[in-house]
């Protein structure tokens, strides 16, 4: 399949070329990451492997919670509201003002919704938090 395709190349025949290559390509072996168990033991297969990763996860996300320090509990207790600090809703100008400073192409934030979603339709989603405020 190789020489077919260097021979498609050879000829000046770009496409078929490539569709033969992308077809060796395409029939290598895969190789995957090793992953080790627990107690340090190469796992191998699939479903294993799966479960030591279902394994890994939930013990990084079912954590306890971590207790604030004493001194932090301490200081909150003591502390007073700045009047300094605005505590008003923000108007209509701000909302504007931050959605065209999102930069596009990046990920959606932890409600789904792409910052080239909220450009587009800057007038309805200020309308629609503002609402919700």
């Amino acid at each position: 399949m190789a020489a077919e395709g260097e021979q498609s190349l050879q000829d000046g025949q770009l496409h078929d070329a490539l569709a033969n290559f992308h077809q060796l390509r395409s029939s290598c072996l895969r190789f995957s990451t090793p992953i080790s168990a627990a107690d340090g033991t190469l796992l191998s297969d699939r479903r294993i492997k799966l479960a030591r990763w279902r394994e890994h996860y939930e013990g990084l996300l079912n954590r306890q919670p971590i207790s604030p320090p004493a001194q932090l509990v301490q200081d909150a207790s003591v502390a007073s509201p700045s009047p300094d600090i605005p505590v008003y809703p923000p108007t209509q100008a701000e909302f504007i003002s931050a959605i065209n400073k999102l930069r596009s192409s990046r990920a959606p934030g932890i409600c789904g919704i792409h910052p080239e979603q909220l450009k587009a339709g800057a007038i309805a989603v200020l309308c629609g938090l503002l609402d919700n405020l």
